[in-house]
């Protein structure tokens, strides 16, 4: 039976989309520069790169549901890459006497629409079992924009829906920048300019503009304070804001670096590698075992 090679070209089109999503992303790239038909081809956005998104974290997270489905999917599938090394487990490192807020160990996974680190405590008795509380939420703005919040205190992150909007507003959680230092070393620190871009918007709304510098002048009240700078009333509001001032450079998380546990299980050479619980008291240890 004689077979012969059908030119790419010649495929019907839902065929070539279905062959260009088996590719990489870097041999999409170089495809795409043959002819102006195929660089149209691979810029199908639902087509190919929501279809590689969906091969490869389908099973593990709501594709649609990241960014609230306003991002291209090729973006997303950018995201995700660089998110997926976030992981398995990772321990704190760094300073020696850290804050109490900082975990010593933590778990990430993926979430319904964001990836979730959990504290990895514990659960005080004789048993292997361990309990995970929520600690660093890593999601996607509609926009595109990277998006943290870390819990302080635990218990805030427990009923985490969909939409991070509602997240943006809360008090209890602080907005943190997490940067890749390579492939096993992050650091969390907090984003300063979204903490103080959320609190001029609470002033605003709730009708305190004595800190305002938009808000119009008023001249009666400016010739008074520079007529009598002793004013009665004048000491108090200087006070009042100072303190706020005082509030707003307060930082609520200082910056931890984190080192991921590449080989957290026990295995028939290294049997003694892994997480052990050593007691009720002490907390979790990272066992290695080298070469000698």
């Amino acid at each position: 039976m004689a077979t012969f090679a059908l030119p790419f070209c010649e495929i019907p089109e839902d065929l070539q989309l279905r062959i260009l999503s088996l590719l990489t992303p870097a041999e999409i790239s170089s495809f795409a520069c043959t002819s102006k038909r195929f660089a149209s081809l691979c810029q199908e956005d639902g087509k190919i790169w929501h279809v590689m998104c969906d091969q490869r974290w389908g099973k593990k997270t709501k594709i649609q549901k990241w960014a609230n489905g306003q991002i291209p999917y090729r973006h997303l599938y950018k995201t995700l890459k660089g998110l997926e090394n976030l992981i398995g487990f990772w321990r704190l490192c760094g300073r020696a006497n850290p804050a109490a807020s900082s975990p010593p160990l933590v778990f990430f996974d993926w979430g319904s629409s964001f990836i979730l680190g959990s504290r990895v405590l514990s659960t005080g008795d004789d048993t292997y079992e361990v309990k995970k509380t929520p600690f660093l939420l890593m999601g996607i703005s509609p926009e595109g924009r990277s998006e943290n919040f870390l819990d302080l205190v635990g218990g805030n992150l427990r009923s985490v829906d969909d939409d991070l909007k509602e997240l943006e507003a809360s008090n209890n959680l602080v907005s943190v920048d997490v940067n890749f230092m390579g492939n096993g070393h992050i650091m969390v620190e907090e984003n300063r300019c979204f903490t103080n871009n959320n609190r001029r918007e609470d002033q605003r709304s709730s009708g305190d503009e004595s800190d305002d510098l938009i808000s119009s002048p008023n001249f009666s009240e400016m010739y008074t304070q520079l007529a009598n700078k002793t004013s009665p009333g004048g000491d108090r509001r200087r006070q009042k804001r100072k303190e706020k001032e005082r509030q707003a450079s307060r930082t609520k998380w200082e910056p931890e670096h984190f080192l991921k546990v590449a080989d957290c299980s026990p295995t028939p050479t290294r049997p003694l590698q892994g997480l052990w619980k050593v007691s009720i008291i002490t907390p979790y240890h990272i066992v290695f075992i080298d070469n000698v």
